[in-house]
């Protein structure tokens, strides 16, 4: 997914939402914790594999 998809489903949503993680594989009910950061990543073999900028959430 590229920041500019991000960012056009995140307008349509609660503002005050709680941004968590959550696997493919999880229940509806089921987290693997909260969304503390969002960072560019400045990894170049990250960069390189993904063929350009990343950003990281954590």
């Amino acid at each position: 997914m590229k920041v500019k998809e991000l960012i056009r489903q995140l307008k349509k949503m609660d503002p005050d939402a709680e941004v968590v993680f959550q696997d493919h594989d999880h229940g509806a009910d089921e987290i693997n914790g909260s969304v503390d950061h969002v960072n560019e990543s400045s990894s170049d073999e990250l960069i390189e594999r993904m063929g350009g900028p990343v950003v990281t959430l954590s």
